[in-house]
């Protein structure tokens, strides 16, 4: 569960069970709202803390913990006194300065003789009883055993917390918020190699040859469908630059960073010169293969790239093959990881993704009554999550003519296209342009829309408008309408 999304409790009660659903109220991780439930943004804090505590059980102070989250001291107490509530940290050996995680195997632990003092929060927060009520609760409470068959959205939970966990591992001393373009732009990368694998798998197979394998060609027999293919996909990528063969070939490969920078520039080259040109130009752009930030070395950058393509190649995404269950694993987890980044780093997020709950809400709003719609289209689209959710409303063929939007940001700008190939929404069905809408807004031609939707940037006010209006000079708000309406005209 994201922070916020209301679930039905009587329909959790049933597949977690009362006791475990009381306790997580208990401890903080869930609030009650009459007959439902939230997850608290305080769980999510302390899920981000259990990640940065190290894998092997070791200790970590409290001093690092806190400067590697750049949370203040009530913040990480908070997390902190959650975890010890649920048992899922103990205090680190020594004067009670640090913490470790509890193993999994290991028994659960013996109560304390004197309870801990409870953190103190904040006021403003509001949020229920102090922690230690929910500990001695929760110390009430017999967990009920795991059952056999996991659930699906369990597999996904346990799926994005490996993702997380992977990324944190490997960007080392690397800020997570510059590391995420190597995790998503390797998760792309992983991602068009198998959607393309799997396309041509499919079509020699229905044609009657039952062994074919795209990935054990050689390069020249590759090329003769290449054409084709661009037009179909949008991209190519020769079988000797498939994720999985760069991966295999990855740690005897002295050059590593310049066979994938060659690899990158190829699969945006495959689209020069045809209709997919603009949706694959630069979406690579983030992802320096060669920048300081992987190690001083070419050696150590290749160790760094070795074992992120190893971490992203091992992730499991079901079903031993690829399929549309595993799109949606590729494109939940890719919402995931932009999630965790922006929390981490203390951002809001809003400026390249709206949460998922919201998101939903906006779309069914927008369709009411409606089956299909012709296109639609955020002049603010970040990521483009927002868009994709109508993919998942209404089903992607029922968006007839496509998705569309603009993007100032560029970084921002390529992964809202990424984005889409990552659902795989194909290039001849998103449009999505980068630059300011008010400005330079690149979709005149392309109404009418069916559905418009957007969450903006509220806080970002348009560079012309200080410079030419005092707000305060405006007797009423038509005045002042009236004026912007005719600076934009004087812009266009």
């Amino acid at each position: 569960m994201t922070p916020g999304a209301l679930k039905n409790r009587a329909a959790l009660t049933g597949r977690w069970g009362g006791d475990l659903v009381d306790e997580l109220v208990a401890v903080g991780h869930l609030e009650a709202h009459g007959g439902r439930v939230a997850r608290s943004a305080m769980s999510l804090d302390a899920e981000l803390l259990w990640y940065a505590l190290p894998e092997d059980g070791s200790s970590m102070g409290n001093q690092r913990a806190r400067v590697d989250l750049a949370w203040p001291p009530e913040r990480y107490i908070e997390a902190r006194e959650l975890l010890l509530a649920t048992d899922e940290i103990a205090l680190g050996r020594g004067r009670g300065g640090s913490e470790r995680r509890v193993p999994t195997d290991e028994p659960e632990p013996k109560p304390e003789p004197a309870p801990r003092p409870a953190a103190v929060r904040p006021s403003a927060a509001g949020r229920g009883p102090a922690i230690d009520q929910g500990r001695q609760a929760a110390q009430q409470v017999t967990k009920p055993p795991v059952p056999a068959s996991r659930t699906k959205e369990a597999q996904r939970a346990d799926l994005h917390k490996t993702i997380w966990r992977i990324a944190n591992d490997l960007r080392g001393s690397v800020d997570g918020w510059d590391f995420k373009s190597y995790v998503l732009g390797m998760l792309f990368y992983r991602f068009i190699s198998e959607n393309l694998t799997a396309y041509l798998d499919r079509l020699e197979r229905e044609a009657g040859d039952a062994e074919f394998d795209y990935a054990a060609l050689s390069d020249r027999q590759a090329a003769y469908g290449r054409k084709e293919t661009v037009q179909e996909k949008g991209f190519y990528i020769l079988p000797s630059e498939l994720f999985a063969n760069v991966r295999r070939r990855a740690a005897s490969d002295e050059n590593l960073n310049e066979t994938l920078a060659r690899v990158f520039a190829n699969i945006e080259g495959s689209a020069l010169g045809t209709d997919s040109e603009d949706d694959l130009k630069g979406l690579f752009a983030d992802l320096d293969v060669n920048s300081a930030k992987l190690g001083p070395t070419v050696v150590k950058r290749n160790v760094k790239l070795v074992k992120l393509l190893h971490a992203i190649g091992d992730l499991d995404f079901g079903n031993g093959g690829f399929t549309e269950n595993t799109i949606d694993a590729f494109g939940d987890a890719y919402e995931y990881l932009m999630t965790m980044y922006a929390s981490s780093a203390g951002k809001s997020g809003g400026e390249f993704f709206t949460p998922q709950e919201v998101s939903e809400l906006l779309a069914r709003m927008t369709v009411v009554g409606k089956k299909s719609v012709n296109k639609v289209y955020d002049p603010a689209c970040g990521s483009g999550s927002l868009l994709l959710k109508f993919a998942k409303v209404l089903g992607k063929d029922k968006v007839r003519q496509g998705f569309f939007g603009q993007e100032i940001n560029l970084t921002t700008y390529n992964l809202a296209r990424i984005n889409m190939f990552l659902h795989d929404i194909n290039f001849e069905k998103f449009d999505i342009a980068h630059g300011d809408t008010l400005m330079e807004p690149a979709h005149w031609d392309d109404e009418p829309f069916e559905a418009i939707v957007s969450n903006p940037p509220y806080t970002v006010v348009a560079e012309f408008v200080p410079q030419a209006v005092s707000v305060a000079a405006y007797q009423s708000e038509a005045e002042l309408e009236r004026e912007f309406i005719r600076l934009l005209q004087a812009q266009a």
